[in-house]
């Protein structure tokens, strides 16, 4: 029965516009905003991270995301094809950079699935702040999935086929510099998942109040003018444009959506 009252619970929230008051306001700048910033308590964040990870690699649940279990599968049918398709190219050699990837969160997501299949050299890397790459490693690798502090200590050891920056990119605060750092990588396909786009002429940097069931915190949020953030993906190309099934993003009254861009890089036969 737990289903039908998620289902009854998330109608209601779509109809009183319950994200409504989460992201607010529109600051000239980065800095502006984290002055009307709360902050939060990374130590916390950390421990429930772990503790949900931990269920899930337990069994206990699914998966979670932002340490809130999922009971119910729910795989990333977008990434898992470009896995595959870089898989049949590779003979099964895949290597996933995954930007901001907290404890391995669509990892575990995904796992079950990915391990139908024999990969001959399959690796999923994260690159995570400090105190999320020691907890990783000590709790989370398994030969599989590993943890650095930087972009580049990973590169020392794989070169990725795929980036993914899954909720990450709007809450950095210069995404464009990192979108840059994706692309000099050369790897096959960047995939950048859950991004709030806004209709209008520019990219509003605001402030977002979370959920308070996750935990107690407030920073700076980027919501992104689309021509804006595609023209950052040149020379890679657009190759297919997703709508997550996340609820949909309200920002000072108005009603925007989250997307996620697969892109390819041209010069990779």
């Amino acid at each position: 029965m737990w289903w039908r009252l998620r289902l009854w619970e998330n109608k209601i929230k779509r109809l009183i516009g319950y994200n409504s008051s989460m992201w607010k306001g529109d600051y000239a700048t980065w800095e502006d905003a984290k002055q009307h910033c709360k902050g939060y308590d990374a130590a916390p964040i950390l421990e429930k991270c772990k503790a949900a990870m931990l269920k899930v690699k337990a069994g206990e649940a699914a998966y979670e995301r932002d340490s809130i279990l999922h009971h119910e599968p729910q795989y990333s049918w977008e990434l898992l094809t470009v896995i595959l398709k870089i898989a049949h190219q590779t003979n099964f050699k895949v290597h996933i950079l995954d930007f901001g990837g907290s404890l391995g969160s669509v990892y575990f997501q995904n796992k079950k699935f990915l391990q139908q299949f024999d990969f001959q050299d399959f690796s999923w890397n994260i690159v995570e702040q400090p105190n999320f790459v020691k907890c990783g490693k000590k709790y989370a690798e398994d030969g599989i999935l590993k943890f650095y502090n930087t972009i580049e200590d990973c590169l020392k050891e794989k070169q990725p086929h795929i980036i993914l920056a899954s909720g990450v990119v709007s809450h950095v605060e210069n995404p464009y510099f990192w979108i840059d750092t994706f692309k000099q990588t050369n790897a096959s396909y960047i995939i950048l998942d859950r991004i709030p786009i806004i209709e209008g002429t520019r990219d509003i940097i605001t402030v977002q109040n979370v959920f308070t069931a996750i935990y107690e915190g407030s920073y700076p949020c980027r919501f992104f003018n689309e021509n804006n953030l595609t023209n950052s993906f040149t020379p890679y190309t657009i190759e297919a444009i997703t709508v997550p099934y996340d609820d949909v993003v309200w920002l000072n009254g108005r009603q925007n959506v989250w997307k996620g861009y697969i892109l390819n890089n041209n010069n990779i036969t």
